[in-house]
């Protein structure tokens, strides 16, 4: 339900929340906030799931870490403080209705101690996204890498049929579709998964 995404904070910081938010919806491949925007307000998931994407030197984007109910976008919120540009771009990966908290907002939220202690568990949280991304780029095989991508997508989605192209792998791991398809050739052969038109399936 909508309202288990204020279970971790108290009646004040919920209705403080809801009554100055400013509520917006996506659809499934819609950009929530796109790299150079100017972050007006803190993204805060009320319901679906977004992707957080960087940007290569060469525009290539990489996938940095995914977005629950609950959740904010953790690296908005220096630019949201400061009324600054994003350095992110997000996706709703679903669709998706998030609460928009001002600046001024966010400022109020600062002196409560329980929202703060809440913003440093979600920091902390992307530090060790961020930090297993890195240990799998320097460290692991595509074909290890594609397997957690994909397990980790099932988990999010809570589902093992996934609606995606080998683009879209291709896309999120920033390799080509052509070696990514090989790789899913491949784990269909070893009976990890199963492909179809657009979907994988987990087995």
């Amino acid at each position: 339900m909508a309202e288990d995404i204020f279970k971790a904070f108290s009646e004040t910081i919920k209705q403080l929340i809801l009554s100055e938010a400013k509520t917006e919806n996506f659809q499934k491949g819609d950009i929530v906030l796109d790299i150079g925007q100017r972050v007006l307000g803190l993204p805060f998931v009320k319901s679906g799931l977004l992707k957080v994407y960087k940007e290569d030197d060469d525009d290539n984007e990489f996938l940095m870490y995914y977005l629950n109910p609950g959740e904010i976008c953790s690296m908005g919120l220096k630019c949201c403080l400061e009324l600054g540009k994003s350095m992110a771009r997000v996706y709703a990966e679903e669709d998706s209705e998030l609460l928009f908290i001002p600046s001024e907002t966010v400022q109020k939220l600062q002196s409560i101690p329980e929202w703060n202690a809440f913003v440093t568990n979600s920091l902390v949280q992307r530090i060790d996204e961020l930090t297993q991304v890195a240990h799998q780029l320097a460290f692991k095989k595509l074909d290890d890498r594609v397997v957690d991508y994909l397990s980790r997508l099932s988990e999010q989605k809570q589902s093992k049929r996934l609606e995606l192209t080998h683009r879209d792998i291709s896309k999120d791991l920033n390799s080509s579709r052509e070696v990514i398809s090989r790789v899913l050739k491949k784990l269909e052969q070893e009976k990890f998964l199963k492909l179809s038109r657009n979907t994988v399936t987990l087995l």
